[in-house]
């Protein structure tokens, strides 16, 4: 009964904390890129979605976690919003992230328990877990769900594999081998739903170690080395697939000297804001190569190293506190940046990271709560643990509001990061979306002030200049944007499109039909270049390229008409 009652507890809390974010709007941090641009979303079909499985998309490859996202948008969408432009309802996805992370912090109670038996020390850890401010990042995005989504898949391996361990001990039959099919089925389809789960089989040999430490039984350890191998053998093509699909997308290269400081710096930072969770952004701009320009970073990314050497020699007298520490290290594996990844380009440190990795702490809480000494008082301990436990959800609470639309996320992002290029980008975005393009403008020049090589500040900046009427500066930026990236399809779009207004029809036409080998499907692209070409009385391309957006879209108004009168002009000079 006691276990229900601490279950109905978690699930309560967590919703009430984090309830404000089925209300909270799409932003403009990748929510575009993953969900409401995404031209396999929209529409939503079988081809479509065996696409995403085939090969990855935007340099990561997470089919299942697309395949969640398309099921959601499938149900929920609807007609266009004007002024999101998307047929999406943001408020499903997020209600069904929220879900999610209640899964996740049921399946974590039931990890607790395994180890410590008493329900309420199980719910203490469980509560650090749910309740977290480091938790709001990748519960209150949309696109937090692969990590959320991977979270709970990882944990549910973890869980029945601890469940086969823990009857394995007992003798094998049909239940162990159950547990052990869920896990490898859990583990598979975590890899599918974010590669950054191929720290799972690592995990699970720590906590079976400390299982086995507390006095416990387990099948032999040449049975458990045979599935741990098993796991890693299939997470290598995950490996290998998200190393080939982020290749081009890394910036600066930490040399490998450098990279145990990098990732000690990393825990120091996460160490700290584990502690002391204020201050939490999305872009912290702690990259490799800031990192590098300061002498500090000697300090911080030597002494986490140290302090692990000095609890790996007291090991014996700190078993579970040894496997709490190496389960959220193990966790944060993949983003520690010894091997380079894509968002180190802003950051190496993200509070996403540590979704998964923060069962590591919650195992900690429940150790203490569980083993206290027995000159502590209990009802002590209690009163402990729902202050902190309050604390945190409010904290989690104003955390939450900054996700709410654009202008809170970017206006608080600026204040955690001034320097962050990113952020002023998609503030200048907002600011456009609202009409303020004066306001928007100033952002777009910080940021490629700040990162002269930021290809979206530039095209975003020409876009604006365009709007203004300034077409000599804003070609000047769609160039520079095309120099940065040459297979930027938008900024070939937008090119042709200020090109064409300067009455410069040949270049304007030779950009269109650039932007259009890079990104086939752009209707707008199409339409425009059959525009220009109907001016240089080149009929028959521009109905060909009318065609080709009604083929795509039958129901476009524009290119309809703009066929209606490019086929009247052909029957005329007929």
């Amino acid at each position: 009964m006691r276990h229900l009652l601490a279950a109905l507890l978690l699930i309560g809390i967590t919703l009430a904390v984090f309830w404000p974010v089925h209300g909270h709007k799409f932003v403009l941090w990748d929510d575009q890129i993953n969900v409401y641009e995404n031209p396999f979303l929209a529409p939503t079909t079988p081809s479509n979605i065996s696409h995403l499985w085939k090969k990855p998309y935007e340099n990561l490859y997470i089919p299942l976690t697309y395949t969640l996202w398309a099921g959601v948008a499938y149900l929920t969408q609807g007609p266009t919003m004007e002024k999101t432009k998307t047929r999406f309802n943001p408020s499903p996805f997020h209600a069904t992230n929220l879900i999610l992370h209640i899964l996740c912090v049921l399946v974590v109670f039931a990890i607790l328990k395994i180890f410590v038996t008493n329900d309420w020390a199980a719910c203490c850890g469980a509560m650090l877990f749910a309740l977290h401010p480091l938790q709001v990042e990748p519960v209150a995005w949309v696109t937090g769900m692969k990590d959320v989504l991977c979270g709970l898949l990882s944990l549910a391996a973890l869980w029945q594999y601890l469940r086969y361990v823990h009857f394995g001990g007992k003798g094998t039959g049909p239940r162990p081998r159950a547990n052990l099919i869920f896990a490898t089925v859990a583990f598979v389809l975590a890899l599918l739903a974010k590669p950054s789960a191929v720290v799972v089989p690592v995990m699970a040999w720590f906590l079976a170690n400390a299982w086995e430490k507390q006095g416990n039984v387990r099948p032999t350890s040449h049975n458990l080395w045979l599935l741990l191998a098993a796991w890693v053998m299939i997470a290598v093509p995950f490996i290998v697939v998200t190393k080939l699909a982020q290749g081009t997308s890394i910036g600066f290269v930490a040399p490998l000297w450098a990279r145990p400081l990098v990732a000690g710096d990393a825990l120091s930072f996460y160490f700290y804001k584990l502690l002391v969770p204020v201050r939490l952004g999305i872009d912290y701009g702690r990259s490799p190569d800031y990192l590098l320009q300061h002498g500090w970073a000697l300090i911080t990314g030597l002494v986490p190293w140290a302090l692990g050497g000095v609890l790996w020699l007291f090991r014996d007298r700190a078993q579970w506190l040894l496997a709490s520490v190496a389960v959220f290290v193990v966790g944060l594996l993949p983003a520690l940046g010894l091997i380079p990844f894509g968002f180190q380009n802003y950051s190496t440190v993200a509070d996403r990271y540590l979704y998964l990795p923060m069962l590591g702490p919650g195992m900690v809480v429940a150790w203490v709560v569980s083993h206290r000494p027995l000159w502590i008082n209990k009802r002590l301990v209690v009163g402990i643990c729902v202050l902190v436990s309050s604390l945190l959800g409010i904290r989690s609470s104003f955390q939450i509001q900054h996700w709410h639309s654009n202008t809170n996320l970017f206006q608080h992002a600026l204040q955690i990061n001034p320097n962050s290029s990113a952020s002023h980008n998609n503030y200048g975005t907002a600011l456009s979306e609202l009409g303020k393009i004066a306001e928007a403008i100033a952002h777009y020049r910080e940021a490629a002030r700040i990162r002269p090589d930021n290809a979206e500040a530039h095209n975003n900046l020409g876009i604006a200049l365009v709007s203004k009427g300034n077409l000599r500066d804003a070609i000047g930026h769609f160039m520079k944007a095309i120099r940065i990236k040459p297979d930027f399809a938008e900024a070939h779009y937008n090119l042709g499109i200020a090109l064409s207004k300067k009455g410069k029809l040949a270049d304007a036409i030779a950009h269109y039909e650039q932007g259009l080998q890079i990104q086939p499907d752009n209707l707008e692209a199409h339409n425009n270049l059959g525009n220009a070409l109907l001016e240089e009385g080149k009929i028959e391309e521009a109905i060909f390229h009318y065609q080709e957006v009604l083929r795509m879209a039958s129901d476009n108004t524009r290119a309809r008409q703009n066929l209606s009168v490019a086929t009247a002009m052909k029957m005329k000079s007929e």
